[in-house]
Formats: C-alpha cells, sequence, structure tokens
C-alpha cells in the first residue's frame, strides 16, 4: 500500500509540474512579449531593435517571478482538474490517497518550484533589472548610465552626476539622496557640489543642504547653502526609470534601503511595504493555491471541469485582489505592512478551512 501511494504522490507531482511550468513559461513568454512591444515604440536615439531585444532578455527573469503565483494558481488548478474529469481522482481515493495527502503532495509541489521563482526573484531583483534600466537610460539619452554597488553614475552635459541614493517616494516621483555633481574645465576637475537630496526641474536640478567646492579660484572657496539650483541637461521624465524602484530590489536591497530612510529620518513605508510583500511571497501563493483547491477536488458529480476551474481561479483571484486592497488601504492610513498584508491571509485561512470542511 505504502509503494503504491508512492507512487500516486509522484504521478500527482508529475502533472502539477509540467501543468504550471507550461502555464508559466506561456505567461512569461505572453508578459514580455507585450513588453517588447512597448519598448518597440519606445524606441529613439542610439536605443533600437537589438536593444529593446537584449532589455527584454535582462527583465525576463523578473516577469517570471511576477507572473508565477498566477502560474502556479492556473497550473494546479488545471492539472487537478484534468485529473478529475478524466475521474482519475476517483482512482487514487479508492486506492487509499485522501484528500489531505493530495493537498499535501501539491503543496510539496509547488513549494520546490517556489525556491526557484525566489531564487529568481532576488537575482533579478537588484542586479539584472538595474542593468536592463540604465542600458536603457543610457541608449535613449546617449549619455553615461551606469549603476553599480556605488550608486548610480550619469552624464550630465559637461557634468558628472553620482546618485548613491536614487528613491521613489511616488507612482512617478523621484527623489536622490547624497547627491554629488562633477564639474570640468578643459579636462581639468574644477568644482563639485554635494547634497543631502537633489530634485530633478525641468533644465535644472534643486539640491538642498549643499557644499559647493570650487577649486578654478584663486583661492578656492568653499561655501555651503540651504538651496541652491545646478543647470541639467537630462530629460526630467527619463529619470523616473533611474530611480530604484521598489518592487525591482531584492530582499536584502530593500532591507538596506529601509534601515538608510529610517536612520535618516526619512518616509521609508513604500520600502518597507516592498519588503514585507517578498517575506510573505511564499505563504501568500500557499494560500491562493490552498483556498483554490478544494472547488476542484471536491464531489466531481456536482459541477463541470470548466465551471470547477473558473471557480477555482476566481477565489485565487479574489484573495489576491483582497490583498492589494489590503495593502493600498494600509499605504493610506499608514498601517504596519505586516497588518495589512495578514489581515487578507487570516481571511483566507478561515474561509479555506471551512471549504475543507464540506469537502473533505
Amino acid at each position: 500500500m505504502r509503494l503504491l501511494l508512492a507512487r500516486i504522490d509522484r504521478y500527482l507531482l508529475g502533472q502539477i509540474w509540467r501543468s504550471v511550468l507550461m502555464v508559466w513559461l506561456i505567461l512569461t513568454l505572453l508578459y514580455s512579449s507585450l513588453q517588447l512591444i512597448g519598448q518597440l515604440r519606445d524606441m529613439a536615439g542610439d536605443y533600437q531593435v537589438l536593444d529593446t531585444l537584449w532589455y527584454s532578455l535582462l527583465t525576463t527573469p523578473g516577469r517570471a517571478y511576477q507572473t508565477f503565483p498566477f502560474a502556479a494558481l492556473a497550473g494546479v488548478l488545471i492539472a487537478v482538474g484534468r485529473l478529475a474529469a478524466q475521474e482519475e481522482l476517483i482512482v487514487m481515493r479508492m486506492a487509499g490517497c485522501s484528500r489531505l495527502r493530495m493537498l499535501k503532495t501539491t503543496l510539496i509541489a509547488i513549494a520546490g518550484m517556489l525556491l526557484m521563482a525566489i531564487v529568481l526573484g532576488e537575482w533579478s531583483g537588484g542586479e539584472l533589472m538595474s542593468k536592463a534600466r540604465n542600458f536603457r537610460i543610457g541608449k535613449i539619452t546617449g549619455q553615461v548610465s551606469l549603476a553599480d554597488p556605488s550608486g548610480l553614475w550619469l552624464r550630465d552635459g559637461g557634468n558628472i552626476v553620482h546618485v548613491l541614493r536614487p528613491l521613489m517616494i511616488g507612482q512617478q516621483a523621484t527623489d536622490f539622496y547624497e547627491f554629488r555633481v562633477f564639474s570640468a574645465d578643459q579636462g581639468r576637475l574644477c568644482e563639485w557640489v554635494e547634497a543631502r537630496r537633489a530634485e530633478h526641474q525641468p533644465g535644472r536640478w534643486m539640491m538642498e543642504d549643499v557644499m559647493h567646492i570650487n577649486i578654478c579660484t584663486d583661492p578656492p572657496q568653499k561655501s555651503y547653502h540651504q538651496q541652491l539650483y545646478w543647470p541639467s541637461a537630462v530629460d526630467t521624465s527619463l529619470l523616473a526609470n533611474a530611480a530604484l524602484r521598489p518592487s525591482i530590489l531584492g530582499t536584502r536591497d530593500l532591507l538596506a534601503y529601509v534601515e538608510y530612510l529610517d536612520s535618516n529620518d526619512l518616509d521609508s513605508y513604500r520600502y518597507r511595504n516592498a519588503y514585507h510583500r517578498r517575506l510573505f511571497y511564499a505563504p501568500i501563493l500557499l494560500l491562493l493555491v490552498w483556498l483554490a483547491l478544494p472547488l476542484v477536488t471536491g464531489p466531481v458529480r456536482q459541477l463541470s471541469r470548466g465551471r470547477r476551474l473558473a471557480l477555482g481561479l476566481s477565489a485565487g483571484l479574489g484573495m489576491y485582489i483582497l490583498q492589494q486592497l489590503s495593502e493600498s488601504v494600509g499605504a493610506v492610513y499608514r498601517w504596519h505592512p505586516v497588518f495589512g498584508i495578514a489581515l487578507p491571509l487570516a481571511i483566507g485561512v478561515f474561509i479555506g478551512v471551512g471549504l475543507y470542511r464540506k469537502t473533505i
């Protein structure tokens, strides 16, 4: 009997893995294709067709991380729904495999693939997305744009701009912290500016808490300004892509930014919320699958395969929408991010327990 159940487990694992991988591949390719079309429409300067393909390739792992929850949900429902339609679930039950064992095997299958998705997300979250973002900016503007652990370097006309902390403060607004401008005259460094914070406005930088050093004068001059304006040739709309958006950062990078913002009495809510969303990525995904599965594994005579699949997807997507709504309301009222994420999880567990009591 144990040998038979082990074979059933392996068979169920194989069905789920194949189905999830197929859906994951399709969704990632579809998402990447739509993004590629958008990039082709935005071609400018030296940013041409081959460059858009390279940009799409660099950002594909990040898109795979984003699409995995939907792929896992749909793939599991398709695989288990197909087994139910072919009455293989009935055979498994008659062989002694309970619904709880099927659930356990399903969650183990998803957990294995979940590790792969998390690795992709962490790898693409910091390194690849930064390379892709700055490659695109550099090609479009024709200006040097490099990002590494030392921050963002950007050529702005005859000046070199260095930003250690390019941060998103809204949907499109960007703030630049620990900001420096280096200006040269006939190939020799002449003056530089260091500012605690800078904001880019049309045709200029607006800097706060500024130290200005000019070594081309005799004697060299050093001055401090509460606010200083500096001319700029950079397109303001493009700089929105230069910020390190919370959604593209890995867990360690997000934690580092939260600590930096908190230590400087700055608003860290967006980065803190993204950090906790990363931490709860696995529980949310497993809950989506766990919540939708009893709608497929229930008594087979009551609903058709198509209706079961639709109900399962609706339950999972409804839970996802509730999660997003809770986070948005939490952002408005400044709830702690854990509360905004944990509340829908608790509701989902409560609903799931009720469903399993009826089907198991």
